[in-house]
């Protein structure tokens, strides 16, 4: 199971409700963690099993995950302004006959998409090549496979340098090549914690709520509340993994691994009592 619970960034912890036996006075987009079985609302980390609550307005019904044990992991994922790809491919000579190549690989993508492109460039048996040219013909062939829109990538050249920088995208890459020296300066690494991630996330979690036409666009006619309410803020993402036995409905004993993150704005007043209740922060943080 895969669960996301954004939190909004006015909202108080608990959202209101005076105990989490009344869940339904919790405002929207709020948060709050109980133990189960318990009367208060936690404020330090839990010493049994607990529950977690995401408010969804006075009088609605919360989004509840259930039973939470103690020996969960965490993660604190914070906010990243993500990285443009930019590699150099320097060239050497050629002697007569030899031949020099470049191979830009393209990361993450599916079976069934192309993700090689190679140039391959050759002296004739008769005479050398000079580095400058074997660059020069290098960027030739990726310079025509961006203009075919194959790739999304400005290729340069200086003497023997050829630099390759996709500013548009954060589309990763790798280089490979022979006779030539590649040099990485910066990977393709989309932004993290911000309102797309969060959105990306929220699609990824659908199917855990039950939602069976996952990639449908906007607008989600058949479930009320989708897509789910996001800002234009930063987030820190919270990831917490643990595995529940089933009571029920099982031949064999067996524990369901779970992922929940909690998304939570950076200007959000309940980071520090978030983080002291999942054991990210001191206790006695504040509010």
């Amino acid at each position: 199971m895969n669960q996301l619970l954004i939190v909004n960034s006015s909202a108080a912890l608990n959202g209101g409700a005076a105990a989490p036996t009344d869940l339904s006075k919790m405002v929207k987009g709020s948060i709050g963690f109980a133990e189960l079985g318990g009367t208060a609302w936690l404020a330090a980390k839990p010493t049994k099993p607990f529950m977690i609550a995401l408010g969804n307005g006075e009088g609605q019904v919360p989004f509840i995950i259930p039973e939470v044990p103690v020996n969960f992991k965490v993660t604190k994922a914070t906010p990243n302004a993500g990285t443009h790809f930019k590699a150099t491919v320097t060239a050497q000579a050629l002697k007569a006959g030899q031949q020099a190549s470049v191979t830009i690989i393209l990361a993450g993508k599916h079976f069934n998409e192309r993700t090689n492109f190679t140039a391959i460039v050759a002296a004739t048996p008769q005479a050398d090549k000079a580095a400058a040219d074997v660059a020069k013909e290098i960027a030739k062939t990726f310079t025509n496979q961006t203009v075919e829109q194959t790739l999304n990538l400005k290729v340069t050249v200086n003497g023997a340098a050829v630099t390759f920088e996709d500013a548009d995208t954060y589309q990763n890459y790798n280089i490979v090549g022979e006779n030539v020296t590649v040099a990485i300066t910066n990977h393709g690494l989309k932004p993290t914690g911000d309102l797309d991630n969060i959105k990306e996330l929220a699609a990824f979690s659908r199917a855990g709520k039950g939602f069976r036409y996952v990639s449908a666009k906007e607008p989600y006619d058949l479930y009320p509340g989708e897509p789910e309410a996001t800002e234009n803020v930063t987030y820190n993402v919270y990831t917490l993994e643990f595995a529940v036995g089933r009571a029920s409905g099982k031949q064999v004993d067996e524990t369901v691994k779970q992922i929940v993150r909690i998304a939570v704005p950076t200007t959000s007043k309940v980071i520090s009592s978030v983080e002291t209740i999942l054991g990210l922060a001191a206790a006695g943080a504040g509010a």
